[in-house]
């Protein structure tokens, strides 16, 4: 059962992955026949916009995973919180590793690194999105702002690792600590405040 269900898993981001190129090969090709005067002001019109909201779609089924407004980059976070956790509960032993508690932590920032990356393509691809449904890109709706406030602090983050050189103990309790922000931004806003966003 489990085969089954991970081959329908792989068949279906294959399907998303042609799909999006796919679309995007029509796009340019539009795009170059644009250009080349060959298709009229009107016909561009209305074919870019479809283009547009097709590649939209596939992107955000393949950014946002499968299940719903979840994305991938959550997930990274919440992994490198739950890493953080137990970096903490490990580093308190007597008989610790320290080669292990290294690795933990390399392993918490590089997952943050992929969070923030992942996060910043949804924000940027929602953007797209809210200025082709809504006419703005930004409408400072509490999702939105609460996503930006998640991807000021894992950006904060990378800079104390990056730039200022923490890691260890100090870093471990900011993944920790980061962990309720993250799932207010996904699924308490959602429930709790007004917005476009909001399912209640």
């Amino acid at each position: 059962m489990a085969g089954n269900n991970q081959k329908k898993r792989k068949k279906s981001t294959k399907t998303y992955i042609l799909s999006f190129a796919l679309i995007l090969g029509f796009w340019v090709v539009i795009e170059v026949l644009g250009h080349m005067g060959l298709l009229s002001s009107k016909m561009l019109g209305l074919l870019i916009p479809i283009c547009a909201y097709a590649i939209m779609a596939v992107s955000l089924n393949l950014v946002v995973g499968y299940l719903g407004e979840l994305s991938l980059g959550h997930a990274a976070f919440m992994l490198a919180g739950a890493t953080g956790l137990r970096y903490l509960i490990m580093d308190r032993r007597p008989d610790r590793d320290t080669k292990k508690l290294r690795r933990m932590d390399h392993l918490s920032y590089r997952l943050v690194a992929l969070g923030l990356f992942l996060l910043t393509v949804t924000i940027l691809t929602g953007a797209i999105w809210a200025e082709q449904a809504w006419s703005s890109f930004w409408t400072w709706d509490p999702k939105e702002v609460w996503a930006l406030i998640t991807w000021i602090l894992y950006a904060v983050y990378l800079h104390l690792r990056l730039r200022k050189k923490h890691s260890g103990r100090a870093m471990a309790w900011f993944v920790v600590i980061a962990i309720p922000v993250v799932l207010f931004t996904f699924a308490g806003v959602n429930t709790i405040m007004p917005g476009l966003h909001s399912y209640g």
